[in-house]
């Protein structure tokens, strides 16, 4: 299937000293008189499009006879000829031709997309999914643009092709495809080690001084699942009190079916609050801070019995640390 993990903004984003190499259009030389003030030149490959001077000279014309005013063009590919009729001779003008410039743009940018599958082991699923929200990680953003200046840098810019497979992969093991391949670099939505334990994220500002900072255990509950931790009594750790919700079958929604008392779950700072699945919230904060009514977080959880995507086992290279 096609994919493409990037377009064309963010590769300029990534990889801005590629940005001028970025165009199917090539330079045509050699023209000569085919007849009157029609010329011709040879072998000049498929194009779309016909550039003078930087004005795009439209759609070809159906046939050699249609050519008959000024900017008109026709290709023969049988003979790989153009044909232009012009009132200037072509050779004193700056004349490129090429492809649809975005058909072009699509096309190598989905090439460097299938050309990253390629690159990653097979421990990891390609094509890389999304993330919930539809976006692809911002570290296979940058990889395949990577890849993409690579493409289109090599032939012309040899030094910079390298330096964009430098980045990618290189003998320290140091490149981003390095790290996704050596484990030390996890994707979004990738099930790790760790991610039986949850990964904690806060959602919007934390009013209070009192914050959830680690989980401990492996989660026995759902394949997968988005738990909603919130304080439901303000005040300080032994007074405190937070619910977690998580995902109902019954209506198929996630962070709905609570999964604490009714009351909620006394908060205790530094030590394991128990919210069952096999799964342990720590709390912290400083002497005398309190945690207040509606400070959310959500502990994303994957069941401890899930196949490990990214094993994380790797040394991280010294070089970046």
């Amino acid at each position: 299937m096609a994919h493409s993990y990037i377009t064309e903004a963010e590769f300029y984003r990534y990889a801005p000293e590629a940005a001028p190499l970025l165009s199917s259009l090539r330079p045509l030389y050699g023209w000569t008189v085919h007849s009157g003030s029609v010329y011709k030149a040879y072998q000049t490959g498929s194009l779309a499009v016909l550039f003078r001077d930087g004005e795009d000279l439209g759609s070809a014309q159906a046939a050699l006879v249609d050519v008959d005013t000024d900017g008109e063009w026709f290709y023969d590919s049988a003979s790989d000829t153009l044909y232009l009729q012009s009132t200037n001779d072509p050779n004193s003008l700056d004349m490129h031709a090429g492809e649809d410039h975005s058909t072009y743009v699509g096309a190598v940018i989905q090439s460097a997309s299938r050309l990253l599958d390629a690159l990653i082991d097979t421990s990891h699923p390609t094509p890389i999914p999304r993330d919930r929200s539809g976006n692809y990680d911002e570290v296979v953003k940058q990889a395949t643009a990577y890849q993409l200046g690579a493409i289109i840098a090599q032939g012309r810019d040899p030094q910079l092709a390298d330096r964009f497979r430098e980045r990618l992969m290189n003998a320290d093991k140091t490149g981003i495809i390095d790290g996704i391949n050596g484990g030390w670099i996890k994707l979004a939505g990738e099930i790790d080690a760790d991610s039986a334990a949850g990964e904690i994220r806060e959602m919007g500002a934390i009013a209070g001084g009192i914050h959830l900072t680690r989980t401990f255990g492996a989660w026995t509950g759902a394949a997968h699942d988005r738990l909603k931790v919130v304080i439901s009594t303000g005040g300080g750790a032994g007074t405190a009190r937070f619910k977690v919700y998580g995902y109902d079958p019954g209506t198929d929604t996630p962070k709905t079916r609570e999964l604490t008392a009714s009351g909620g779950e006394l908060l205790k700072l530094y030590q394991r609050c128990a919210i069952g699945n096999g799964l342990y919230l720590l709390f912290e904060g400083d002497d005398g801070d309190s945690a207040t009514v509606d400070d959310e977080w959500e502990v994303e959880v994957y069941s401890a019995d899930q196949q490990v995507e990214n094993s994380g086992l790797a040394t991280l290279p010294a070089e970046r640390y």
